[in-house]
Parts: structure tokens; sequence; C-alpha cells
């Protein structure tokens, strides 16, 4: 009896391993130039429904300074199978200023206990 509820969390861990796997970033360029913008699109391969929300994905600079988050307000993205969603970051801080060239990373984490992705690209005077 006592090895029910540990192979119920068992379970559920193999479950959010395997609905990460399927779920994919697409992130590019890998050179932006001043004035252009990040492309960042998020997929579902999942049969089932499954999202990431805003304070799962962020900007950092080469220092792992936070550059950007996506809006003061949370949000959820919830995509069906074989959905998608593209934001494109238009090189602006938090503040509203044009980052400076250098390298920056997207990190991305599609649940609370998945690992983060890490997606490096970086920022040219053109």
């Amino acid at each position: 009896m006592t090895f029910r509820p540990l192979l119920a969390l068992a379970a559920l861990g193999l479950l959010s391993t395997s609905a990460s796997a399927q779920l994919h970033t697409v992130v590019g360029p890998p050179v932006v130039p001043i004035g252009g913008d990040l492309s960042i699109t998020f997929s579902n391969d999942y049969p089932g429904k499954f999202g990431v929300t805003s304070n799962l994905w962020r900007i950092l600079d080469a220092a792992g300074n936070e550059v950007f988050a996506p809006g003061g307000a949370q949000f959820s993205l919830l995509m069906g199978s074989g959905g998608w969603f593209n934001f494109r970051w238009n090189l602006k801080d938090q503040g509203g200023g044009t980052v400076p060239p250098g390298h920056y990373r997207l990190e991305v984490q599609y649940d609370f206990f998945a690992p983060v992705d890490v997606f490096p690209f970086s920022v040219s005077n053109g």
C-alpha cells in the first residue's frame, strides 16, 4: 500500500517528461541587427493540449541579467496538438530602450519541474 503513492508520483513525472519532450521552441535569426526582430516560435507536437506561461520564458544578457520578460500580466499559451504561437521581440528591454549589441539568450521552461532550455543569439550593429 505504501508503494502506490510513489508509483503515482513516478508516473506523473514520466508524463511531464514526455510531454515536455514534445514541445519545441524555434528562435532566430542567430544574429539580429539593431532594428530587427527576434522570432520565437513555440509549437506543440504532443497529442493533447499543452502550453507555456509567460513567467516561464525570458531573455537575459551575457551577464545573466533579465532584459525582457513578456508582459506585466501573466498569460498562458495553451496550444492544441499541432498548435503553435509566434512572438516577435523588437529588441526592447523592460524599460522600452533598445538593448545594446552583444550576446543574449532566451530561456524557456515548459513546466515548473522541466529543465530550462537555452537558446543563444546575438544582437549586432547591422
